[in-house]
């Protein structure tokens, strides 16, 4: 559960003070693979891009220079020398189906996909309440890449504290599912670019939010990496003691932020680069499901978070639309296809 715009009155004039695309050299960043080169995979003239003018707004705006501080990833350990003992196995988890209504369709393979193929997990869990739908694509991924499908207990309370929605049942069965055997947790609509081994050393890692120029929105909980019974683990799930679940995302990013800020020897802080960018504004949406310039494999980012609003993009999507598709987050994608699968049931 990471942060989410709810109204369009809110959204369009926050949005429209970034831009997405105009980035600074990367060349010196901490990098797991150091490459001299920017994220704009091909630029192109106005009179080729879509009649959405929001995206290229950012033209007006100042540029996102990566060689800011706040960008620079320190958690990263150099592969150009043996990588320090591993802390955090390489498990991967998600949670998903909590409600009876699911559906497992392509979307939901190349999360799984990517997550096998750039990741090389050990294992891959499946923790879920009510059971996928049989579809091709269900069936596909259980049996290529998923080693446990494990059904969990329904998430009613936590310390005596009522959890009703679905959102704070997963947040909670993540933390439990980490707590037990440790690993990589990914919400069901983030996409792994490389291998996460780099950060493997660590006890405890997480993923900022938001823009370093603004108040970060908090930890994403959309991406966590955790020891089996880290600390900071540990204390993040005892916060739960003072759970409401009228404060939206409070428990699940913004309090995490504030531990960290507290406990900064528990955990180590990506910048928001790493794994939520572009991020969740609305034009940085449209810029990677519209546009082909943004180049997602650059050398310093893990993943990348589709949040709600790429879903939308992504409606009625085929195997056809993937790999025909020019966009960003399709050409991204599009490696993840099983081979010789159309989609004809």
């Amino acid at each position: 559960m990471c942060h989410r715009h709810v109204t369009g009155i809110f959204l369009v004039p926050w949005s429209l003070r970034y831009r997405p695309n105009e980035f600074g050299s990367t060349s010196s960043l901490v990098l797991a693979n150091p490459s001299p080169e920017l994220e704009v995979h091909r630029p192109r003239q106005s009179h080729e891009r879509t009649a959405n003018p929001l995206p290229y707004l950012r033209h007006a705006l100042p540029r996102h220079d990566f060689n800011r501080p706040e960008f620079m990833d320190n958690c990263s350990a150099p592969t150009t020398q043996p990588l320090p003992p591993q802390k955090i196995p390489k498990y991967v988890h998600f949670v998903f189906c909590l409600l009876p209504d699911c559906t497992f369709g392509l979307f939901e393979y190349l999360i799984i996909s990517a997550a096998h193929h750039s990741i090389r997990p050990t294992r891959i869990f499946f923790h879920h309440l009510h059971s996928p739908p049989p579809t091709k694509w269900w069936n596909l991924a259980k049996t290529s890449f998923i080693t446990d499908v494990r059904k969990v207990d329904d998430v009613t309370s936590i310390f005596g504290n009522p959890v009703d929605h679905f959102a704070h049942k997963a947040d909670v069965i993540r933390l439990q599912a980490l707590q037990t055997w440790g690993g990589i947790y990914l919400d069901m609509d983030v996409v792994a670019i490389q291998s996460f081994d780099p950060l493997l050393h660590h006890s405890f890692v997480m993923g900022r939010e938001g823009v370093p120029w603004e108040r970060y929105t908090g930890l994403c909980n959309g991406v966590i990496l955790s020891s089996p019974h880290s600390l900071f683990l540990k204390r993040w799930y005892n916060s739960y003691r003072s759970f409401d679940q009228s404060q939206w995302a409070y428990h699940s990013v913004a309090l995490p932020l504030k531990l960290a800020n507290k406990h900064k020897e528990e955990i180590c802080t990506l910048p928001p680069n790493a794994m939520f960018w572009p991020a969740y504004f609305a034009n940085h949406v449209s810029f990677v499901h519209q546009e082909e310039e943004y180049e997602f494999r650059n050398g310093r980012q893990y993943a990348y978070h589709v949040y709600h609003g790429g879903r939308e993009y992504l409606e009625g999507l085929t195997v056809e639309k993937v790999r025909e598709g020019k966009s960003s987050f399709l050409r991204l994608v599009k490696n993840f296809l099983p081979e010789g699968v159309g989609d004809e049931e």
